[in-house]
């Protein structure tokens, strides 16, 4: 009889295996002897689909997403991707250079999505691949079958960073059985890269025939004039008034922070840090802004077609 079995153990063993515990794990706790198959019950109601766990970043919207010629095109296929009854390209291929807002334009589409009613997984390779390791590892097969059934279950799956995936030969073939399995049942794939599907070091032809079966689209370096409707947007965000500033001022800040709109955003953090120091209201003059980045002692020689026209008028 299992249940006087139980009844054994919990008499006899509790004190060995309160003492285990506190052994092994440096923790007091009480144990609960139950049966096997009461164990695969529990485990299976605890690894159940949470879909409003997507992983998505709530912070990312597309209202806080701004449009310039550099990104308008993906911002098309982005609505063009909400608006759809079925699938009509997959996967969605997305490139550029960090921070220019790859990441963003995933948490913003997936966060869209959900309001729709979708059920939409945001995937961080870095979680990803520890979890798959895990099992590759001992050898689970049985746990990496459930890794694909579970993502089965996503009308969506956003993949960021997928470089990171480069070259680990296990992981790559749960990957690609994942996203082959999602295309030909029609869920969308989004994927973002740092670079081109040819330039992809470490991706097996499989992967790039695949990758480059949908559509692909790069996110261009923005010009000056991206950067400065960027620029004003963000000070909007950050309660300054762009009305305040000098364009040179406005230049001085492009010019020394145009390698990402991550950088640029990160100077504007610290010309709001300034702000806050500052009781009165002040006018941003280009000698003013120069002091607030006095560390800069030369600024940035990144020849721009802006820079040289710049530099001659002068």
């Amino acid at each position: 009889d299992l249940s006087n079995d139980v009844k054994y153990i919990q008499k006899n063993f509790s004190d060995i295996t309160q003492a285990a515990i506190k052994h092994v794990f440096g923790i007091s706790a009480t144990a609960n002897i139950i049966s096997t198959n009461e164990y695969e019950s529990l485990v299976k109601t605890h690894t159940s689909f949470n879909f409003a766990n997507s992983n998505l970043n709530k912070n990312f919207l597309f209202e806080d997403y701004i449009e310039a010629d550099f990104n308008k095109e993906i911002i098309a296929l982005g609505k063009k991707i909400l608006n759809q009854n079925k699938v009509s390209f997959n996967p969605l291929f997305i490139y550029s250079s960090s921070g220019m807002g790859k990441t963003h334009f995933l948490n913003a589409l997936g966060n869209e999505l959900v309001t729709k009613g979708k059920h939409v997984c945001y995937v961080n390779p870095e979680q990803f691949i520890k979890k798959v390791t895990q099992y590759l590892i001992t050898s689970d097969q049985e746990k990496l079958a459930e890794i694909v059934e579970y993502y089965k279950n996503f009308d969506f799956l956003l993949f960021d960073d997928i470089q990171q995936f480069g070259s680990k030969a296990a992981t790559l073939n749960v990957l690609f059985n994942i996203i082959n399995s999602n295309i030909e049942n029609q869920k969308q794939i989004i994927i973002a890269s740092d670079k081109n599907p040819e330039l992809l070091g470490g991706f097996e032809d499989r992967f790039i025939t695949r990758f480059q079966g949908g559509i692909t689209q790069d996110i261009a370096q923005p010009s000056l004039n991206d950067l400065m409707k960027i620029f004003e947007a963000i000070l909007i965000k950050h309660d300054i008034d762009p009305k305040d500033w000098e364009t040179e001022a406005i230049k001085f800040i492009i010019r020394n922070h145009s390698s990402s709109i991550r950088t640029l955003e990160g100077a504007i953090n610290k010309i709001e840090w300034n702000k806050q120091k500052n009781i009165q209201n002040i006018k941003y003059t280009y000698n003013v802004v120069s002091q607030m980045f006095s560390t800069i002692s030369k600024e940035n020689t990144n020849i721009t077609p802006d820079k040289i026209i710049e530099i001659i008028a002068k």
